[in-house]
């Protein structure tokens, strides 16, 4: 039976987002996010749904609480679109993946911790991680 190196897989994964955001949300390591990922559906090289995400953190042990209303709630109270540069002024204490349509970030205590800090996408779903961090 072949093993399969996912350190090596991780490092040559382009459309690894979604692995990254779990990795960081989670505090656990690369390969094990990949791992998890991997088990829930998600292709070498391919993105994956938010349910495989949310599928992944917990079968890492981690707790989500799916916030579904939350960017709705917040864009009608506030009476401005929730994107990715705006939304830790409000989601500042806890950890979450986010996504918008085409991208999956970490945001820990009011932080992106991602390279579209400053990006104008709009946030499409927001998973709060209440359990399971190491």
């Amino acid at each position: 039976m072949k093993t399969l190196d996912y350190a090596l897989l991780c490092k040559s994964d382009n459309n690894n987002c979604t692995v990254q955001a779990i990795s960081k949300a989670l505090n656990v390591s690369m390969e094990e996010a990949y791992m998890a990922l991997e088990e829930q559906g998600r292709k070498h090289g391919s993105g994956a749904h938010m349910h495989q995400v949310k599928w992944a953190v917990e079968a890492l042990g981690g707790t989500i609480e799916e916030v579904k209303s939350c960017v709705f709630h917040l864009e009608m109270k506030h009476r401005h679109t929730m994107t990715v540069n705006n939304i830790c002024e409000y989601l500042w204490e806890g950890r979450y993946i986010i996504s918008t349509f085409t991208h999956a970030y970490a945001m820990l205590h009011g932080t992106v911790d991602d390279w579209c800090a400053d990006s104008k996408s709009h946030v499409h779903t927001v998973l709060k991680i209440t359990g399971g961090v190491r």
